[in-house]
């Protein structure tokens, strides 16, 4: 599959769907794909990861945007806005 990959999703396996979320959408399957010889790169200022193909060099140079984005977003939201910080599945 070109260009797959997932920005870490926080949700423990067999997690509700959120409200508004159809049933059946927010699956294990969904949260947590599986890649043929995935990789990751890790935030360094909030656990976040970004996950993506070796072999895909597209998603390879796109990694990093994602995850300067997702580690802004969580600046804004979670330190500046006042939201929690997503429930970690390992924390």
């Amino acid at each position: 599959m070109v260009g797959a990959w997932v920005l870490g999703v926080a949700a423990p396996a067999g997690a509700t769907p959120p409200l508004g979320c159809p049933a059946g959408v927010a699956t294990e399957e969904t949260l947590r794909p599986t890649f043929s010889e995935p990789v990751s790169l890790v935030g360094e200022t909030f656990p976040v990861r970004v996950w993506h193909e070796a072999h895909d060099p597209a998603a390879a140079a796109l990694a990093p945007a994602v995850l300067a984005a997702a580690e802004l977003a969580w600046q804004v939201q979670v330190d500046e806005i006042g939201f929690r910080p997503p429930v970690l599945p390992d924390g």
